[in-house]
């Protein structure tokens, strides 16, 4: 966990924002293009020209609520076709709360470049961080384009190289979950709690000095 937020600080430090507009086919995918739970914000983390270098990150993960967070989860909803090849909405962060119960957080839609030959573009998450802290996650994702016949190569990667399919790393950082704070129980005051808290052998109702059990100060006079 230590590592993976190391890594992604040096990818915090050159992000900017993402624009408000899903971006348009043939482009690298953005904030813009995913769908987000109520209650969540997404700002895009890439560093120009290089692909992000996350380090270990993580595939599941318990945010401050009691929901297990979890990437990586099944192959999506179909959508539409791009030629043979079914297009699809593809979940790239869930969670389950304790029932069971399964909410989509994050997700994006596949979108169809050449139905002719089958060429699609989408993104998929390989990991995540957690900060329980300020109640933010950040979202390592692959955007690319791949295909089941010829292939023209993706058009913001360049010549298409040996491998099946072409990918640019970026970053979702996604606000919105339950900071820690909030999640805490509120301290109990130290006229209730049980302690010695100033030294001088007496306890909580039996120290002079506190005035109620509601009373934060043992010492004062």
């Amino acid at each position: 966990m230590q590592a993976s937020f190391l890594a992604l600080a040096l990818v915090v430090s050159l992000g900017s924002a993402t624009s408000a507009l899903a971006t348009e086919p043939g482009t690298p995918m953005d904030c813009s293009d995913l769908e987000l739970a109520p209650g969540l914000t997404c700002t895009e983390l890439r560093p120009p020209l290089e692909e992000v270098t996350l380090g270990r990150t993580l595939e599941t993960a318990v945010d401050n609520e009691g929901r297990v967070l979890w990437v990586r989860d099944g192959a999506g909803e179909p959508v539409g076709p791009c030629g043979l090849t079914a297009l699809r909405r593809q979940p790239l962060l869930v969670a389950f709360d304790a029932t069971g119960s399964r909410t989509l957080l994050v997700t994006a839609t596949d979108r169809c470049l050449d139905p002719t030959a089958r060429y699609t573009e989408g993104v998929a998450a390989t990991g995540f961080a957690f900060d329980p802290v300020r109640g933010r996650l950040f979202l390592a994702l692959r955007s690319g384009c791949g295909l089941t016949t010829i292939r023209p190569g993706c058009p913001y990667t360049g010549p298409a190289p040996s491998t099946f399919s072409e990918s640019l790393s970026w970053v979702a950082l996604i606000d919105g979950f339950t900071p820690l704070a909030d999640a805490l129980p509120p301290p109990t005051p130290l006229c209730s709690n049980g302690l010695d808290d100033d030294g001088d052998g007496q306890i909580d109702a039996f120290d002079v000095h506190c005035k109620s059990d509601a009373d934060n100060d043992e010492s004062r006079p």
